[in-house]
């Protein structure tokens, strides 16, 4: 990046990632906070940016687990807009697929399914795999709870395919708990058929 720091090169958010992933939230909304202050001064440089916007990816996660979704949108819009302008379209369809399971979350399900779709097309006509597998995850979520079976399986079997053959295994272990959940709902239904 234009401003020098070393810990700013590459993805600086290993600090942030291990807090999130430890459960860590409050020490990972403070390690992402930091970084953005350290971003601050080089604003307008493109590493900043794709910076900035890894940091508002991982923002958004703690935000959703700690169920604020108001945070969740402000910080995955800061994200997006920071991505489109870094031109990693990755990152940005990562960010839209957080919004989908946010907006889905709160109720406003249409509108998921609909940014679901744009992503995903997004994704597709970007050759990116792992980001075609976050839309089709977004996307099996949204059909989750729109109890719409049939599509949601697709999609989350999409997903896992695709987190299969990128290595992903956050993503797959999500599909596959997606998966999971579908084969137990058709499980349920079977029993209460006799």
């Amino acid at each position: 990046t234009a401003s020098g720091d070393p810990a700013l090169e590459s993805d600086p958010t290993d600090a942030v990632r291990a807090a999130f992933y430890g459960g860590d939230l409050p020490g990972a909304v403070r390690a992402g906070e930091a970084l953005l202050a350290r971003l601050a001064p080089a604003a307008q440089d493109f590493g900043a940016k794709a910076a900035r916007a890894r940091v508002m990816f991982w923002l958004v996660r703690c935000a959703r687990r700690a169920d604020q979704p108001d945070e969740a949108l402000a910080r995955g819009y800061e994200g997006i807009a920071a991505a489109h302008a870094a031109g990693d379209t990755r990152l940005e369809c990562q960010l839209r697929a957080q919004m989908v399971h946010v907006l889905a979350g709160l109720g406003q399900c249409e509108s998921a399914l609909d940014e679901g779709y744009q992503v995903l097309n997004r994704a597709v006509d970007s050759g990116d795999v792992l980001a075609q597998a976050s839309a089709w995850l977004a996307l099996g979520h949204v059909l989750w709870t729109l109890q719409q079976w049939r599509d949601g399986e697709q999609a989350y079997g999409q997903a896992l395919a695709l987190a299969q053959r990128c290595g992903d295994l956050e993503v797959r272990g999500l599909a596959s708990k997606g998966v999971a959940a579908m084969e137990d709902h058709y499980a349920a239904e079977a029993r209460a058929e006799g």
